[in-house]
């Protein structure tokens, strides 16, 4: 878990003591793997100055999408950094999206062993608990499934073969394949399992979360996309390694 800037308010928030909210403060969940990837700085930076167009200095969480949409719901956190179009749907509902799209996320398996990133009936599959979409995919695919906490045990079970490979969504595969001893890995897409993924919100004003639309549609005209890792090539470079494409 991580805070930006304000570590005694975010402690209160973490054991449920009460507190008085001061000026804007406002608390942003991130999913739990983006802290762990290069991606988390830019997604910060993002959101933080999307934000201070509304002159709001955001409180950065990381936990996962039912228990961030819960707190969102019940007003502990106000705003879902990003999760899956259908995910937020199902648990809030539209009323608190940002109806622009932030980014298409990609999703691939990721693999030791070349061969072995070519889903077949009969491999085992690992998956990041946090990943929710994870589920739907294995159903979709008729794929056995294990769904692991922790970046350390995915890196464990791949490195000691307990799985053939691992599925997760595009850049969170840093945060496990960066635990790996070996210098190279593999990858292979799975195009028809990407998804879309929007910002959540609870601010009810309009005339805010109109800002905050036209805030985030500016900063994803940039030239560069602070979502650019979510679909792009796969890059371990911060950890030096080297992930290719098994075809």
């Amino acid at each position: 878990m991580m805070n930006v800037g304000k570590p005694l308010v975010y402690i209160l928030f973490l054991i449920g003591a009460p507190f008085k909210l001061q000026g804007a403060e406002y608390f942003i969940n991130l999913p739990e793997p983006i802290e762990s990837t290069s991606a988390n700085k830019k997604i910060i930076d993002f959101f933080n100055s999307v934000y201070a167009e509304v002159d709001i200095q955001p409180i950065y969480i990381y936990s996962p999408a039912k228990r961030g949409f819960t707190n969102l719901h019940r007003k502990k956190i106000q705003a879902e950094g990003y999760r899956a179009g259908y995910i937020g749907e199902t648990n809030v509902g539209v009323e608190y999206r940002i109806d622009v799209p932030l980014a298409r996320v990609k999703v691939g398996v990721f693999c030791i062993y070349k061969y072995r990133c070519t889903i077949q009936r009969g491999q085992n599959y690992a998956i990041q608990a946090s990943f929710q979409q994870g589920q739907e995919i294995c159903r979709a695919l008729d794929i056995k499934c294990q769904f692991v906490k922790g970046d350390r045990a995915l890196a464990k079970l791949l490195e000691r073969n307990m799985v053939d490979a691992v599925i997760s969504p595009f850049p969170a595969y840093e945060s496990y394949l960066c635990r790996t001893k070996q210098k190279t890995l593999f990858y292979k897409a799975l195009p028809a399992h990407s998804f879309t993924i929007h910002h959540y919100t609870n601010l009810k004003s309009a005339a805010l979360r109109q800002k905050i639309t036209q805030a985030i549609v500016g900063r994803l005209r940039l030239p560069i996309s602070p979502f650019r890792d979510f679909s792009s090539e796969p890059n371990l470079e911060r950890c030096a390694k080297l992930v290719k494409s098994a075809g």
